[in-house]
């Protein structure tokens, strides 16, 4: 890796380790694993369509890419603090992470 990537997975794993919650990550195609990420129950997302801003509240998991060995899907399973969710969009952060926006399982 490059020092910049360096740079940013330190800060990436800090942030993991200070804020993170333990996750239980079931991909489509593999085995259930144990993770540790960033939680935010209502991460609010503004969108601008037609120049009206549009908000609205989503939960998502932060996770640092060198945590994984395999790469996310949608409609993977995911459990946090005993929720169910599925995985319903994926945004890599351009750096050491990804975003996983998530839908809560009734």
């Amino acid at each position: 890796m490059g020092d910049w990537q360096d740079k940013t997975d330190n800060v990436m794993r800090i942030c993991r380790d200070t804020f993170s919650s333990t996750i239980l990550y079931t991909p489509k195609l593999l085995a259930q694993r144990e993770l540790i990420g960033i939680f935010d129950e209502a991460y609010q997302v503004v969108e601008i369509l037609d120049g009206a801003s549009v908000a609205s509240v989503k939960p998502r998991l932060g996770l640092r890419l060198l945590d994984l060995d395999f790469y996310p899907q949608n409609f993977d399973e995911v459990t946090i603090n005993g929720t169910d969710y599925r995985v319903v969009e994926i945004q890599p952060d351009g750096e050491a992470g990804i975003q996983l926006f998530l839908h809560k399982d009734d």
